[in-house]
């Protein structure tokens, strides 16, 4: 304190490079975090196990000061964890800061992959007890990672080699080569900023008031300041930098009362609700079991589990519902019945069968873009097709797993089941049922689409959605999953790789623009 005397010294800037560092420690709740936690300007390294396949679950469980919750693994292998990281990446943007000078902005998002244990890998490549080579890894990553080449940063790009390998004990000189090479590349990505010196010290202080609970009041915030003759204006505009900085936590938009300034406060009660199969909580058997199946809980269960029923006047349940919410983490059902949790429920590494049966049309492909759909984007779409705003009443099965990235629907206006898949950079709808109704099980999705293309309207790239097919033509080349289009006259097929046509068995594909569907009776609710 006494380096800040009172005078108007201790207002003046200096020019001083800062680099934080952040350590999410490998917890689960980080990755449902994920897009509020990675900042634009930023190098993301993520490490995986040289000595671990990427198909395997690791140990990584939800917790609470240092107890495991639950009975299961996190339910994502680490390449859907790694993905799922580089995905984060279209749903980070610029924050817009109060109060604070940007003189300039440099980069965007960065990431790398980093190998650890390398010196025990070599050891056991040695004996040929390796259950995956690092070759491998390095294929595996490159076919999955192709599309974010530009936010890529590879350890040899010329030999397709994306980790970084590093050993867990020593150093060696290659290794001091690698760590040269990291900070050059943190040195890409950067923000300069013009802030008073003084904020340093409120940033000490916000740390040593708030050591025993992780947060605390923004009156509390203004309280500190006024001990350095900082107004509310300089409180807030320092807490957004600090924000900005992934220093502390303060979505001023979304919950301006309080302020994070250790994460895990947030992370613990996300813990407790993911982790609640291990039933050790006041709640009854099908209420988990809704979560469990659906991802749909109630208000009271929310408060129970997260909160156990210990009241706390800074942050109380409302604020962290809302909190939720607002991150797209928890979403509101709408028509009041509770609310969709979409990281309680497992990954599908494979969520789209191109195999269909006598009772279906074929799948109908819907690409938004040239990108990759933010990640965000389909439990927002699950959450309009379960809403008042959707033209037909759609309910969950009863008891059947419905996935992260697939959820199944029943109607009875549709007379059918209907499928919708998240592909990442597009949405699948599969439908089974009476052919005739399919197309106004596509005008159901179309409409939903149309509301998400406002509600999105900050992703660039995002565009009325192209209408495709699996390609099955027997003389196309391409043995891959790709698309096809029909032609204008909906006579014909068109590879959009090959341009190969086919005119044969079009009833699967026209059945989804039949006119006599359309004129189908509208339920509305």
């Amino acid at each position: 304190h006494d380096l800040l005397p009172k005078h108007e010294a201790s207002d003046e800037l200096y020019k001083v490079h800062w680099i934080y560092t952040s350590n999410s420690a490998g917890q689960a709740p980080f990755l449902d975090l994920a897009t509020e936690m990675l900042r634009y300007n930023s190098t993301n390294i993520i490490v995986v196990n040289l000595n671990e396949k990427l198909m395997d679950n690791p140990n990584c469980f939800y917790s609470y000061e240092g107890m495991k919750i639950g009975k299961t693994k996190r339910p994502l292998h680490t390449l859907q964890q790694v993905k799922g990281l580089f995905r984060c990446k279209y749903s980070i943007k610029p924050p817009p800061l109060k109060g604070v000078k940007v003189i300039e902005r440099c980069g965007k998002p960065n990431f790398v992959v980093a190998g650890s244990r390398y010196d025990k890998y070599k050891e056991l490549k040695e004996k040929n007890e390796l259950e995956e080579t690092l070759e491998k890894k390095n294929e595996y990553l490159n076919r999955e990672l192709a599309e974010y080449e530009d936010v890529r940063f590879d350890y040899n790009k010329d030999k397709h080699e994306v980790i970084f390998p590093v050993n867990m004990l020593g150093r060696t000189s290659e290794e001091h080569e690698i760590a040269e090479r990291i900070r050059k590349i943190v040195s890409q990505s950067y923000v300069q900023y013009e802030i008073p010196i003084r904020w340093f010290l409120f940033q000490l202080e916000l740390k040593l008031k708030a050591s025993n609970r992780g947060y605390m009041s923004i009156n509390e915030c203004y309280q500190i300041g006024e001990t350095i003759d900082m107004t509310k204006d300089e409180v807030e505009a320092a807490l957004c930098y600090f924000h900005d900085m992934s220093i502390y936590l303060y979505f001023h938009s979304i919950l301006p009362s309080i302020v994070f300034i250790n994460p895990q406060a947030l992370f613990d009660k996300l813990s407790h609700v993911i982790g609640i199969g291990s039933n050790t909580y006041p709640v009854s058997v099908a209420d988990v079991n809704d979560l469990t199946f659906t991802g749909i809980f109630r208000y009271d269960f929310f408060d129970i589990v997260a909160f156990r029923d210990m009241y706390d006047e800074v942050f109380s349940c409302d604020d962290f519902l809302k909190l939720m919410k607002g991150l797209e983490v928890v979403y509101d059902l709408l028509d009041g019945t509770g609310y969709y949790l979409p990281c309680a429920q497992l990954v599908l590494d494979e969520p789209l069968d191109i195999n269909v049966n006598d009772s279906e049309v074929e799948p109908l492909i819907l690409v938004l873009g040239e990108g990759r759909l933010p990640r965000s984007f389909f439990p927002t779409l699950v959450t309009y097709l379960l809403g008042p705003d959707c033209p037909t009443r759609l309910n969950l099965p009863t008891y059947v797993y419905l996935y992260r990235n697939k959820i199944t629907f029943q109607c009875s206006t549709i007379a059918g089941i209907m499928t919708i898949v998240d592909g990442v950079n597009w949405i699948a709808v599969r439908y089974c049922g009476p052919h005739v109704f399919s197309c106004y099980a596509r005008y159901v999705v179309l409409c939903g689409l149309e509301w998400m293309l406002g509600k999105f309207s900050w992703c660039s790239g995002l565009v009325s959605p192209k209408e495709l097919f699996i390609c099955r033509m027997t003389n196309c080349s391409n043995s891959s999953l790709h698309f096809c289009r029909l032609s204008e006259d909906r006579k014909t097929l068109i590879c959009m790789t090959s341009n190969a046509c086919s005119e044969s068995n079009m009833k699967l594909h026209v059945s989804w623009f039949d006119e006599k569907g359309s004129k189908l009776k509208r339920e509305v609710y």
